[in-house]
Parts: structure tokens; C-alpha cells; sequence
């Protein structure tokens, strides 16, 4: 948050316009793949060396997730 502004956008506030933003159907579209955290060496390693179309890759923590 720039510093001018930085009085209008609390943390709170930051906070759930970011969970807001989260929750939109839209932001799904970003999403080029998803991964178990378990796997995250592996993946980062793969994503560096071809990257392909990945825009935004989804790390699940967490067997529910």
C-alpha cells in the first residue's frame, strides 16, 4: 500500500478485500495446476525448467484441501 494511503487501507481491511478477491469465481481462471506440498520440490524444479503455460500453480496443504 503506498504510504499516502496507507491510513485508508488497514490490515484488516487488506485482509478482506484480498479473501474477497479469493472468493471470486473468476480468480479460478488463473489457476494453471495444482500440487501437493509434499511435491513442491519436484514441481518448482519442473515449472523452472519448462514452464510451459503455467500462470498460477495451486499448492494444497493437506489431504482436504
Amino acid at each position: 500500500v503506498p504510504p499516502d494511503r496507507a491510513g485508508a487501507w488497514s490490515r484488516d481491511r487488506r485482509l478482506r478485500c484480498v479473501l474477497t478477491q479469493l472468493a471470486a469465481v473468476r480468480l479460478a481462471t488463473l489457476l494453471t495446476g495444482e500440487s501437493r506440498f509434499e511435491d513442491v520440490p519436484e514441481v518448482l524444479a519442473r515449472l523452472s525448467d519448462e514452464p510451459g503455460d503455467t500462470l498460477c500453480h495451486r499448492i494444497r496443504y493437506g489431504d482436504d484441501a
